[in-house]
């Protein structure tokens, strides 16, 4: 990625234009480096979409604190740069082949995360409604999806939990020990109480052995809580799935015809597993 003015500036203004830069991962959303060997450098590729507020930085550092995350050191709102610790010895989890004191460990941080005393952060209720339409306005008409029971889904009423809201791989970094660390903060929000649990199990390619082994690990003997679980699953996971294939056509529309291509293949993946619910659920 080139240099910008604003990011030297930025890298300058906190002494960080002196570290090797060295790519880590190209995500979907952003480009990351190491900063030699202290921190990691998150870049936004696309303006449009930068979404960092000051209560993803400081919820970041809550999760720190306790040692769910890598703390955050510098950042840049209106550029959307971010510098966190770097974690050295970690790396995205593997979702074919993740094993049991991984699944342990993930669905400790997760019930961990949910029940952090947040205090005086000023963090957001879902507006589901807005933020789906936020992405809708971007796609063209003739593509845009409609779906009302979905969009007016009575699990869209109660947002109490603390929810991460985007639980892929890339964002549950593990190391040898298979301790594991969320990053991303970007959509966090207060949403309905599964909605981690379904964005793991959904944005994951987990054998289903391993899904029913997260599932009955997440509620042990909670046997009234599964059952609960397992009745509003499906409609949950339909509920991502319109959400992220706006998402992915609103993103779509960039000169990067690499990314492109990545986009346009969520976009058709979350189509397709919505045509499947609804032809499952006959609406």
């Amino acid at each position: 990625m080139k240099d910008t003015n604003e990011l030297n500036v930025f890298l300058k203004r906190y002494n960080l234009d002196g570290f090797k830069r060295t790519l880590l991962k190209s995500g979907i959303s952003n480009m990351n480096y190491a900063l030699g060997n202290k921190y990691a450098l998150k870049i936004p590729y696309d303006s449009r979409f930068i979404n960092l507020r000051l209560y993803q930085i400081e919820l970041q550092r809550l999760a720190a604190k306790n040692f769910l995350s890598p703390n955050v050191c510098f950042y840049d709102i209106a550029h959307g740069y971010l510098v966190t610790e770097l974690l050295t010895e970690y790396h995205p989890i593997s979702a074919m082949d993740i094993n049991l004191s991984q699944i342990k460990k993930i669905v400790i941080l997760l019930k961990s995360y949910q029940k952090l005393d947040v205090g005086s952060i000023d963090i957001p209720i879902l507006n589901y409604q807005d933020m789906l339409d936020n992405f809708r306005l971007d796609v063209n008409p003739h593509k845009r999806i409609y779906i009302q029971s979905l969009e007016q889904s009575k699990y869209l009423k109660n947002n109490d939990v603390l929810t991460h809201f985007d639980l892929v791989n890339n964002n549950l970094l593990c190391d040898r020990n298979n301790n594991i660390q969320l990053i991303d903060f970007e959509f966090a929000c207060f949403a309905p109480k599964y909605f981690d649990l379904v964005s793991l199990l959904s944005e994951n390619k987990f054998p289903t052995e391993k899904k029913k082994i997260i599932v009955d690990e997440y509620f042990g003997a909670d046997n009234e809580g599964q059952k609960d679980f397992e009745h509003c699953q499906d409609e949950l996971h339909a509920i991502f799935d319109l959400l992220w294939y706006h998402w992915a056509m609103a993103r779509s529309h960039i000169d990067n015809k690499q990314y492109q291509k990545i986009y346009l293949t969520i976009a058709e993946d979350k189509k397709a597993s919505l045509l499947n619910y609804l032809h499952q659920h006959q609406i």
